[in-house]
């Protein structure tokens, strides 16, 4: 779990006039700008300009600085487990996405986060 300031909300993927999921734009608590997908929809909308707790996860990493959740970290295993680490962000993996993507495993590193989405608040 993370705490981040939330910036903006904004529908992402919306069908007839129903959204589905949300861009969300957060602040770390460094100031370092990410981009989240929410898509439960949790309507983060009522936390527009506060700071609150989430779990975050992602499907794309690379080793590219092409995107715009560049961050740098660490990727560890935990028992069956994956997850990304910093200083100020933790964001869960699955091991189809490390195999997937080809990581380097407990090297340090700068990761392309092509897509975070939210797991729970």
């Amino acid at each position: 779990m993370i705490e981040v300031f939330i910036k903006s909300v904004s529908p992402f993927s919306e069908y007839d006039n129903v959204v589905y999921s949300y861009k969300v734009t957060c602040l770390l608590n460094s100031g370092k700008e990410i981009e989240v997908i929410d898509e439960k929809p949790f309507n983060l909308t009522f936390f527009l300009n506060k700071k609150i707790t989430i779990k975050l996860g992602s499907h794309f990493i690379g080793q590219s600085n092409d995107c715009h959740n560049v961050l740098e970290g660490m990727i560890k295993q935990k028992e069956e487990d994956f997850y990304f680490f910093n200083d100020e962000i933790l964001i869960f993996l699955s091991k189809e996405t490390i195999d997937s993507s080809k990581v380097s495993i407990n090297k340090k590193g700068k990761f392309c986060f092509e897509e975070l989405f939210l797991k729970s608040l």
